[in-house]
């Protein structure tokens, strides 16, 4: 099983907003009206994440999901003053009717937010973040530190420097004139993020004027398509590659537009349902039957742009929370879950037909447990309660009520996220904000289907590590008190399951091979046979591992010694060195076939980039040329110069001397020396790496727009400054 983690002081949104979401990395996101909630996924290590206990005879594996994530609070409304959250208040409206709201005078709000598709260049995901103002700010991390985002894109002052105001429209006081119609275009009713076949990004947004937008998310947020969708649109479904857009009305109608590749319309809006009096909370697109499915209060129906195709009742007549998807060798299954806790399943065939099942028994065990264990706590209660005078009262059994904010499917984990809370059954409750929390648990998904089909995700490496031990909680490695304690045979024991275990999953990377192909590009070389190489992917998952094993290891020898366990840390680190020599040379290979094409030998810091990792391979390349790079940073300028002894420094792929007889730390990616103060460091705080600046060297750029994340752990770089 997976413990659950807890949350205090914090409340959730309602289930119509959709506060739970969950990106392709393993990120979660819970909208906590004034500020999010995200758990950001952290390198597990054994010890910490795994315990053992006995039910029933048989020993079971507990998985601490708290010792999987990271639990830190962003964007806090009250704290962003220097935003301007309240801007809309400085428009004034010169002409146009519309009936009063509160909406001018209301605290900034969160409404909504989504994670975009993954940025396969970074490995990364942006948060796009909707608030009631009617603006929408998109958000990035950028360093170390998981609680920082900082605003990337923001949609009223793109949009504002689009509609290109005069001058003579600002008056003395800051204010802006414009008509109502600019101001409706101003306000953002709903947004989503969409992604091309080629990994382009797109931004789409629903305006109060009732039209639609699609924006390249790029700076300035550049306008690809505009268009009527006939009504105030209050929800965006992209089907696969975006080359559909479905959206809801907020009259309940479904509609649909085809898109091309470069976001713009190939054909007028199409209804696919009409108007009804039933409240569609939930729209999800199926890829296998390339059809949307959209669940109202009353029931489940399959469209496309050909029509109606198939319809099923509902159980319940309440409002849907969470409608994932669980994909299966046979057919695909949905996740009906209400806020109530009820749920139901609904298959769709490949023949498009719906058909609907009862729970899954893994999902109700789930839910009577949680419930059984609130009685115990209450039971709890009553025993210590120091009072006597409602003791008659505590005789009655208090029950609780269930509250599903939102349920979502993590594929790349392989699990079902939910967050909950619970209150006392039939009595009046009240808690303060500090008394508050939630839970986030997390289901198997093959617990709820065993043919579920787990897909192959170009996802960072930590991402595919909690896959691995949430899919495999009975198997995973046992660091029990006779291990940490050194007792009998325990430390022989389980370093030889952790190597049958190893194997099992990411085989043996002392034989994994690496070849290069011909391609149309060097861009294309990289992409292909680098980022988007299984056996690189393996390599990479298996240097991860290697550290979550060697750092559980180390914290068992900062407690006494251990001769099996010191020399299981050094084949380890061998195997690293292994790892790290098979990438390294992957990556020269790349870079040498197409460094030979003129382009490539424009500049003096290509000729160096080559010329270092032709010195990885152990070959001479342009024999006759030393070029000599200068590099400037606020400390110094300093001068480098190609190394020529023979045979190279043991240091060479770590430090470079400059002509001055200084040694500086090197990039990871590009070889290049780092004088700055400003760099990257990969997530595990292992490798350096450069911030690329800009600078003419062609390979330089082209591998920094296929390879901005740690080229060995697989994983995301961020900002770190030297001494900070």
């Amino acid at each position: 099983m997976i413990k659950s983690i807890r949350v205090q002081r914090a409340t959730v949104g309602t289930g119509i907003l959709e506060p739970v979401q969950c990106s392709k990395n393993s990120q979660i996101a819970v909208n906590n009206s004034d500020h999010i909630t995200i758990l950001e996924p952290k390198l597990p290590l054994l010890h910490q994440c795994v315990s053992c206990k006995s039910s029933k005879g048989q020993m079971i594996n507990t998985l601490d999901a708290s010792a999987l994530y990271d639990v830190r609070t962003i964007f806090h409304v009250d704290n962003l003053e220097s935003l301007g959250l309240q801007i809309f208040s400085r428009i004034l409206i010169e002409d146009g009717e519309s009936s009063f709201n509160f909406g001018r005078i209301a605290e900034p709000m969160i409404v909504g937010h989504k994670w975009s598709p993954l940025v396969e260049s970074r490995k990364d995901c942006y948060l796009g973040v909707l608030l009631n103002t009617g603006e929408v700010l998109v958000l990035a991390r950028d360093t170390l530190d998981a609680s920082k985002y900082e605003v990337k894109f923001r949609s009223f002052t793109s949009i504002l420097d689009q509609m290109k105001i005069s001058q003579e429209r600002l008056t003395s006081e800051g204010d802006i004139i414009i008509p109502n119609s600019l101001y409706l275009k101003l306000k953002i009713n709903s947004f989503d993020f969409g992604q091309t076949s080629d990994g382009r990004l797109f931004l789409c947004l629903s305006h109060e004027s009732n039209e639609i937008s699609i924006h390249e998310l790029s700076e300035g947020l550049p306008t690809l398509e505009t268009f009527d969708c006939g009504g105030l649109c209050t929800k965006q479904v992209w089907s696969q590659a975006s080359q559909q857009l479905f959206y809801l009305l907020n009259d309940n109608s479904i509609h649909m537009v085809p898109l091309d590749v470069n976001g713009r319309l190939k054909a007028p809006p199409q209804e696919l349902k009409s108007a009804s009096r039933f409240l569609v909370s939930q729209m999800q697109f199926i890829d296998k039957v390339q059809s949307l499915l959209v669940a109202d209060t009353q029931r489940a129906v399959l469209v496309d742009e050909n029509g109606l195709h198939s319809a099923v009742d509902l159980p319940y007549r309440s409002v849907i929370s969470g409608m994932p998807i669980i994909e299966t060798l046979e057919a695909t299954l949905v996740h009906v879950a209400y806020e109530s806790g009820k749920s139901c399943m609904i298959e769709v065939s490949s023949d498009r037909k719906l058909t609907l099942k009862p729970a899954s028994s893994t999902w109700t065990s789930f839910l009577n447990n949680v419930l059984y264990k609130y009685q115990l706590k209450v039971l709890k209660e009553q025993n210590k309660a120091p009072s006597k005078v409602f003791q008659p009262y505590w005789t009655d059994n208090l029950e609780a009520n269930f509250y599903n904010y939102g349920t979502q499917t993590m594929a790349s984990s392989g699990v079902l996220v939910s967050v909950y809370s619970l209150a006392p059954k039939n009595v009046i409750h009240h808690e303060i904000k500090s008394k508050m929390e939630f839970s986030v648990s997390f289901l198997p998904l093959k617990d709820l289907s065993s043919s579920w089909n787990h897909p192959e995700l170009n996802v960072t490496s930590l991402s595919f590590l909690h896959g691995m031990f949430m899919q495999d909680i009975n198997g995973l490695p046992q660091i029990t008190q006779a291990v940490i304690d050194g007792s009998g045979s325990a430390e022989k024991d389980v370093i030889d399951y952790i190597k049958d275990w190893k194997r099992k999953h990411l085989g043996n990377p002392r034989d994994i091979s690496l070849n290069t192909n011909e391609h149309e590009s060097f861009h294309k070389a990289l992409a292909t046979d680098f980022r988007n190489n299984m056996d690189v992917k393996t390599l990479q998952r298996v240097y991860s591992l290697n550290t979550s094993l060697m750092r559980t290891f180390n914290s068992i020898l900062k407690k006494r010694a251990s001769k099996l366990f010191s020399e299981y840390i050094v084949e380890l680190a061998d195997e690293q060195d292994v790892i790290g020599q098979k990438l390294r040379q992957q990556l020269a290979r790349i870079i040498l076939d197409y460094a030979k094409e003129p382009i490539y030998r424009e500049h003096d810091m290509d000729i160096f980039i080559s010329s270092t990792f032709a010195m990885v391979l152990g070959i001479e390349y342009l024999p006759d040329v030393n070029p000599t790079i200068k590099l400037s940073s606020e400390l110094c300028t300093e001068s480098f110069n190609l190394e020529t002894t023979k045979p190279l420094p043991d240091d060479f792929l770590k430090f470079a001397k400059s002509t001055t007889g200084h040694k500086w730390p090197r990039c990871e990616l590009s070889f290049l020396p780092i004088l700055t103060l400003l760099n990257k460091s990969d997530e595990l705080e292992l490798q350096r790496y450069s911030s690329y600046d800009g600078s003419q060297s062609i390979i330089l750029r082209d591998m920094y727009k296929v390879l901005d994340y740690c080229i060995y752990t697989g994983n995301r770089t961020f900002s770190t400054k030297i001494g900070v």
